[in-house]
C-alpha cells in the first residue's frame, strides 16, 4: 500500500483502477543435463562444490535437501539423514511441503557424500559455484536445480514406472511425473540408445 500511495503521489499512476499489461512468459521446459555434459561441468568445480553436484545428480535432492542439519536455518528447514537399510545406504529426506521420502544412495558416490556433509556450503554458494562452472564450459543455460530434473530424466530412461519415479522425486502429483515420461527429447534418446536400432 505504501508503494501504491507513493506511485499515486508522484503521478506514476494517474487514476484508479488501473490495468497492468500482462507479460507472457515462455513455459519453462524440463532441462536434462546429460552425463557427458555433467562430467564436463563438474571438471571445472572444486572438490567440495563438485561433491554437492554429484550427490544431487545421482539422488534428485533439491539444493535445500542436501543439508544434514535440521537446525540449519539457511536451508529453510529441509534436510536429510543417512542410514543403512537392507545393506544399502538410504537417504531419509524431509523435503519440500513437509513431504518425507527415502532414496537410495549409491555406494559409488559415498565418498562425495562424505565430502559434502563434512564441508557445509550455503545454498546460494552451491548455486553460484555450479553456475560459474556451467558458464566456463559454455553451457550458461543450466542451473543447479536442473540436476534434480536430470535425475528424474535419467530414471525415466531406465523405467517408465510413474509411481517409482514419483516416489523417488517426492512429487505430490503423478501429473508432475508424467511431464518427464512425456518428454520428447527423452523418448528420442531412448529410441536412439535402444538395441533394436543398433547397427
Amino acid at each position: 500500500m505504501q508503494f501504491l500511495s507513493w506511485c499515486i503521489e508522484h503521478e506514476y499512476i494517474e487514476k484508479l483502477p488501473f490495468k497492468i499489461k500482462q507479460i507472457k512468459v515462455v513455459a519453462n521446459k524440463k532441462t536434462w543435463i546429460k552425463k557427458d555434459e555433467f562430467d564436463l561441468i563438474t571438471s571445472k568445480m572444486d572438490k567440495v562444490s563438485r561433491a554437492y553436484a554429484v550427490v544431487s545428480y545421482h539422488t534428485g535432492l533439491r539444493k535445500s535437501e542436501l543439508n544434514d542439519n535440521k537446525y540449519d536455518k539457511a536451508y529453510n528447514g529441509l534436510y536429510h539423514t543417512l542410514k543403512i537399510k537392507d545393506n544399502l545406504y538410504q537417504l531419509c529426506i524431509n523435503g519440500k511441503g513437509g513431504k518425507y521420502r527415502e532414496v537410495p544412495l549409491m555406494g559409488s558416490i559415498k565418498d562425495e557424500y562424505d565430502i559434502m556433509v563434512n564441508n557445509r556450503l550455503h545454498p546460494t554458494t552451491i548455486s553460484k559455484k555450479f553456475k560459474k562452472a556451467c558458464i566456463e564450459v559454455g553451457l550458461p543455460h543450466y542451473h543447479f536445480h536442473h540436476l534434480r530434473h536430470s535425475f528424474s530424466s535419467n530414471l525415466t530412461m531406465i523405467t517408465q514406472d510413474a509411481y517409482l519415479i514419483s516416489t523417488a522425486m517426492g512429487h505430490s502429483s503423478l501429473q508432475t511425473t508424467q511431464k518427464y515420461l512425456n518428454d520428447k527429447a527423452l523418448k528420442w534418446s531412448k529410441l536412439v540408445e535402444s538395441e533394436v536400432f543398433k547397427a
